[in-house]
């Protein structure tokens, strides 16, 4: 049956056709638009995965599984269990090895005092006397005991009124060291040098010490003075040795906390097996190292921990030390345990420390 199409019909299918048109356009873009949206979503879910794994991985971090000191785990006990090695097991028995020369305690001086020990029946018996010259000695056994005592040395100043030999009057000088009428003497001025530097025993602690123990009222001001007069007699033998680090061909550098006053500062070292160069610096990078004088003019190798402002070091060889190595794969192994590699190269390192040579 013959259908009548007029112009009119025409124009309106026309019309409809350009909306139908212009409302794909419109839905094209959106679905263009929200699969870039889509595309940016997801880069911006595979960086905040990235960041949330970091995160993780820091919290999980200490100083068994890192290059984080030990005093940076506080009193958060680490994830790892205590007495899991750096290394994989060697096979060996825990404790001394074959051959291994036992340490025992050995009498280092002559016995200042002996004491006969008899039977309880001789006590009082006439025949002590007679059967201790006829017995022998079964078995000794030595106490090592350290008596605490206060040694006063008077220095007197002698004046002989008329020298027969000379004539006048002649006067004795008192020695070099002595230069006060009540001074303290070199063993005990070693001994407070060695509780505040050797013992990190702070002032405060050193003169409760001497108080409590020697009865000597030693005041923190003097204290002070000790150690500081210690310290000014070593500067020459001090830039000895830092000359002789900054010269060495091979130099382990670290550097560790300390609490001086409340703050933190940062002790730089600077080694090797025979001499060891310490400094003290409010900062941990760059700056306290080059004020330690040591690395910049080191041209050999330098073994550190993979801190940051060593690398800065240009003009040396660097060497990262074996057991933050051996730490970071720890990391490795419990933070990515998808990272079979890590396990590999700690196996790889158990095996070559168990063969000979």
């Amino acid at each position: 049956m013959p259908v009548n199409i007029t112009l009119e019909m025409v124009q309106q299918l026309m019309e409809q056709n350009s909306s139908l048109l212009k409302q794909n356009e419109e839905l094209t873009n959106n679905v263009d638009h929200m699969g870039q949206t889509i595309k940016e979503l997801n880069k911006t879910i595979d960086r905040l995965n990235q960041t949330i794994k970091e995160l993780r991985e820091q919290i999980n971090q200490n100083s068994r599984n890192s290059s984080k000191p030990p005093s940076s785990d506080g009193l958060k006990k680490p994830t790892v269990k205590k007495d899991r090695s750096l290394r994989e097991a060697s096979g060996k028995k825990q404790g001394a090895q074959e051959g291994h020369e036992g340490v025992y305690l050995s009498v280092i001086s002559k016995p200042d005092h002996t004491e006969n020990h008899m039977h309880s029946d001789c006590d009082g018996c006439p025949y002590h006397d007679t059967c201790l010259a006829k017995a022998c000695v079964k078995e000794t056994r030595h106490e090592i005991d350290a008596v605490v005592t206060v040694d006063v040395t008077a220095h007197n100043l002698i004046s002989v009124p008329e020298c027969p030999m000379h004539g006048g009057s002649r006067t004795g000088s008192f020695p070099a060291g002595i230069r006060a009428t009540v001074q303290y003497g070199k063993n005990l001025q070693a001994m407070v040098v060695a509780f505040n530097t050797v013992g990190a025993v702070s002032i405060n602690r050193t003169h409760e010490i001497l108080s409590s123990v020697f009865n000597i009222p030693l005041a923190t001001g003097t204290i002070k003075n000790m150690v500081t007069r210690c310290a000014d007699s070593l500067k020459g033998t001090y830039e000895k040795i830092r000359q002789k680090t900054a010269s060495l061909g091979l130099i382990h550098c670290d550097e560790t906390g300390s609490r001086i006053d409340g703050k933190t500062w940062w002790v730089h070292n600077a080694s090797d097996r025979d001499y060891t160069y310490l400094s003290i610096n409010k900062k941990r990078g760059r700056i306290g190292m080059d004020a330690a004088d040591v690395l910049p003019h080191a041209r050999g190798i330098i073994v550190h921990d993979c801190w940051s402002s060593y690398w800065q070091y240009a003009d040396v060889t660097h060497a990262v030390c074996c057991a933050h190595i051996l730490r970071e794969l720890n990391g490795v192994i419990e933070n990515h345990p998808d990272q079979t590699w890590g396990t590999k190269i700690q196996k790889t390192s158990s095996r070559h420390e168990k063969e000979p040579g």
